[in-house]
């Protein structure tokens, strides 16, 4: 009964303009491709401090879609979203100290859009030549997996990603609990990827567009990450230099416009199809990693972005065709 409720509450719309929806995607594909492309080049900063000043540039983007939609009464589902990504990113972070950012990444994107695909295939029953659709899904993970996952010869260490302000990370500097660590980033990065794949579905009963439905995701993010951050006490922001407040905010901006970009593909394409399209960003991200940071260089690597980028080319392809 519920999938049922739930279905028809996106489907008149989503049937209506599926060209929106493809714009939606492609919007949502290359700014969270690119959102992370202000802080690049910032020395590294607290990461709730980050998420809390992310969540600044998020909430502002999102007071002229309040202006707009006329929707300043916070919905509950999508404060419910809001606190779902939060929640996630928050996690994100520890994936990230216990097994490197590139093996995180790939991990979490593929159970992301493996369990987004679920949602709107088996639970919202959304019309999907299955068969087609799942080719689809596979060749756009495996290209994922294939851009990210990290070279390092066998016996060595991944890469240091620690902080030395966190008493997690203090504890995971000693050898003997290295593997421990590894072991808890393997089942919370499958958390995180729930999570994140997760953090749509509340648009489906919240019976809102797009447009009105971001500003109460985007409170929800801020209060889960100001509650997050409120661990270290009131002088979080204080501590973050002028330059990196401006850059973090700028990427939240970034990031909310993905975000609706999202909700459009969602709405008119169903979580079936317009989630996974919109992790094409992830090929958006190593793209300006190649081209603009330089941070592939070796020929293998290349090529294997290459490789990654065509099988993820050929998996946006099966699974735009899947849709009936």
């Amino acid at each position: 009964m519920a999938a049922t409720l739930a279905a028809s509450s996106i489907a008149p719309v989503g049937m209506a303009h599926p060209g929106v929806g493809w714009l939606g995607a492609t919007v949502a594909a290359l700014f969270w491709g690119s959102y992370l492309v202000p802080v690049k080049r910032l020395p590294t900063v607290d990461p709730l401090a980050a998420q809390l000043s992310m969540a600044i540039g998020i909430v502002l983007l999102a007071i002229p879609l309040a202006i707009a939609s006329g929707a300043w009464i916070p919905n509950g589902w999508g404060l419910l979203a809001g606190v779902i990504w939060a929640l996630g990113n928050y996690g994100s972070i520890f994936v990230v100290r216990a097994l490197g950012l590139a093996r995180g990444l790939a991990l979490w994107a593929t159970i992301g859009i493996g369990v987004s695909f679920l949602w709107g295939a088996l639970f919202f029953r959304e019309p999907v030549l299955l068969p087609v659709a799942v080719g689809g899904v596979a060749l756009l993970v495996a290209g994922i997996a294939l851009m990210n996952w990290p070279d390092r010869p066998a016996g060595t260490q991944p890469p240091d990603t620690r902080s030395t302000n966190s008493p997690v990370n203090r504890s995971s500097q000693q050898p003997s609990r290295r593997p421990k660590i590894q072991h808890q980033g393997w089942w919370l990065c499958g958390v995180v990827g729930l999570l994140f794949g997760s953090q749509s579905v509340p648009f489906a009963f919240a019976a809102q567009s797009p447009i009105a439905f971001v500003p109460s995701m985007s409170l929800g993010i801020l209060g889960t990450a100001s509650l997050l951050a409120g661990q270290r006490g009131g002088r979080v922001l204080r501590q973050l230099p002028r330059s990196s407040l401006l850059a973090l905010v700028c990427s939240g901006m970034l990031w909310n416009v993905a975000n609706v970009g999202s909700f459009f593909a969602v709405d008119r394409l169903g979580m079936a199809v317009g989630m996974p399209l919109t992790q094409f960003a992830i090929v958006v991200n190593a793209a300006w990693g190649l081209w603009l940071f330089r941070e592939v260089t070796g020929r293998q690597q290349i090529l294997r972005v290459a490789i990654g980028t065509f099988c993820a080319f050929g998996g946006i392809i099966l699974i735009g065709g899947s849709r009936l």
